[in-house]
């Protein structure tokens, strides 16, 4: 009987050590607040070329309180192009979070026009690039199929999505990188490694070229695609 006794009492004992040795796993955690990053001003900038541009910042905050935050600024104001801001912020556990401003620097003498027009990928028959003007943003045109896929491809409604264009001077525009639809982030070249400020003439008759570039990204092979106006 008086093993049994022992027995019974070692259990209690082992048993109450073991709690006691999973108290931590009943502990409360402590909530997580993630930054919350408000840009100053629009998320949209046009630049007139020439002009010197200057970043409005932004406001981070984690649980009310506001927090610091790094920014980089990859502006040039002294060349026409597309360029992003991005602000970044951590929290006390190591959370990021980003957020992004999109800057043009732009030519402002195209203000005021319009190339809204068709396109079709030479060598992809049946193609349609359409380039609508954008309802309320400046210097912007709203595309579709930037890579100019065929209909007859298997995979053309994953690459007939909408991605943007920036017409930044005479003859000129932008497709910065973006990522639209299930497509991996792209953004375009006048060549393999060249200018992102491509060359276009809107005003061509049909049938002739307007522009060409290369669609760098992993959804995209490295060819140089020409599209002509429809």
């Amino acid at each position: 009987m008086k093993n049994k006794y022992f027995k019974l009492t070692s259990l209690i004992l082992l048993a109450f050590t073991a709690l006691i040795g999973c108290k931590k796993d009943f502990e409360a955690s402590k909530p997580t607040y993630w930054p919350v990053i408000e840009i100053n001003g629009p998320s949209f900038v046009a630049v007139p070329f020439g002009d010197t541009y200057t970043d409005a910042g932004a406001t981070v905050t984690v649980n009310g309180a506001t927090i610091d935050y790094t920014t980089d600024n990859q502006v040039d104001d002294s060349q026409l192009g597309v360029y992003t801001v991005e602000y970044s912020a951590v929290n006390e556990d190591g959370i990021a979070a980003t957020a992004t401003r999109t800057v043009a620097v732009v030519d402002t003498s195209v203000a005021d026009d319009d190339i809204s027009a068709s396109y079709t990928r030479v060598g992809q028959a049946g193609t349609v690039i359409n380039w609508v003007k954008h309802p309320t943003q400046p210097y912007t045109y709203i595309c579709n199929n930037v890579g100019g896929v065929s209909p007859s491809n298997a995979s053309y409604a994953a690459f007939n999505v909408q991605y943007l264009a920036y017409y930044v001077g005479p003859g000129q525009f932008c497709v910065p990188l973006q990522s639209v639809g299930s497509l991996a982030p792209f953004y375009c070249t006048a060549s393999l490694g060249g200018s992102t400020v491509i060359n276009i003439n809107p005003y061509v008759a049909a049938g002739s070229t307007a522009y060409a570039y290369v669609v760098n990204g992993a959804n995209f092979g490295t060819g140089l695609r020409t599209f002509k106006k429809l």
